[in-house]
């Protein structure tokens, strides 16, 4: 969200998330089409929970991770687009998480894969397509299956290597102990 647009938490009366609710109706039919819902909250604790400090914020939730819209929502056939594309998505992306979703998850999830990775390394994106493919299967056994590039949240978990796939069960992570770059199917 832009700098002027950003609002104070506990403002009530906003005529920017006025105007912008309105845009937004104007493309709810059009994305309830694609079976996509619209709520509007004013909650200060989910805000708080979801890292929203800027209002208005749009937030798609797919498989459970918020996406946030960045981009202006006063421009509806761009957001409209987004969210279809939020919506039509592949089910088998390993969703993409920062410490504070992965924290959520580790709290309200029991069993989590978690995929560490450092950006720009080729390598590290030939192993996550091919995690991607047992990615359905980890859904069905009831794991979810996660990426980040967070070096430092790595670090606190004893990761030292890139990649690394860390699996936890109740919080508790178990770092698998092979070779990853030299899998060639999982």
């Amino acid at each position: 969200m832009k700098k002027n647009q950003e609002r104070d938490m506990d403002q009530e009366d906003n005529p920017l998330c006025d105007k912008i609710l309105v845009e937004l109706e104007n493309i709810d039919d059009d994305a309830e089409e694609y079976d996509i819902d619209f709520v509007k909250i004013s909650d200060k604790e989910i805000s708080e929970e979801y890292g929203i400090v800027a209002f208005p914020t749009l937030v798609f939730f797919r498989k459970r991770f918020p996406q946030f819209y960045d981009g202006d929502l006063m421009e509806e056939d761009k957001v409209l687009k987004w969210l279809i594309e939020n919506k039509e998505k592949k089910d088998d992306v390993i969703e993409f998480v920062d410490k504070k979703m992965l924290d959520l998850l580790l709290d309200d999830v029991e069993h989590i894969a978690v995929y560490f990775y450092e950006k720009g390394c080729a390598e590290c994106e030939n192993i996550i397509k091919e995690l991607e493919q047992i990615d359905d299967d980890t859904d069905r056994h009831g794991i979810h299956f996660v990426k980040t590039d967070d070096v430092r949240l790595a670090e606190e978990l004893g990761v030292t290597e890139f990649p690394t796939l860390v699996y936890f069960e109740h919080e508790i992570p178990s770092i698998y102990s092979g070779d990853l770059m030299k899998e060639k199917k999982f």
